[in-house]
């Protein structure tokens, strides 16, 4: 059976399949090349309308500059975000279609604080 797995930032949202045993450390993996595609480049230089600094997807180049994290919620808002075990399987961690958010890592190792805004979408 293969999971699909919602792996979200501030900025975008990253589509990941796997089977049920791979492990959280191949599901980081498997997301790296996925962020490498959004990362900040020296072409942004040159936008007209530069982002902020803070807007900006980091440049990642391993798999120890990001953390992959759960949502904890009470009473329908995110309190706090997780970090997932990097041993563990997605089929003991996740559920299919889960929603997990990217927390990056600074050159020091600090995991860097970050907003993520939900839309709710009505008919």
């Amino acid at each position: 059976k293969v999971f699909h797995i919602l792996a979200k930032s501030h900025k975008m949202t990253i589509f990941l399949n796997a089977p049920v045993a791979t492990t959280i450390g191949d599901l980081k993996a498997q997301a790296l090349t996925g962020l490498v595609q959004f990362a900040k480049t020296d072409e942004d230089a040159d936008m007209p309308f530069p982002a902020q600094e803070n807007d900006a997807i980091p440049k990642v180049t391993s798999v120890g500059e990001f953390e992959l994290c759960r949502a904890r919620r009470e009473r329908g808002q995110i309190v706090e975000f997780e970090i997932l075990d990097t041993k563990s399987t997605i089929r003991d961690t996740l559920k299919n279609w889960e929603i997990i958010y990217f927390k990056f890592r600074n050159a020091a190792g600090a995991c860097l604080l970050f907003q993520v805004l939900m839309t709710r979408f009505s008919p």
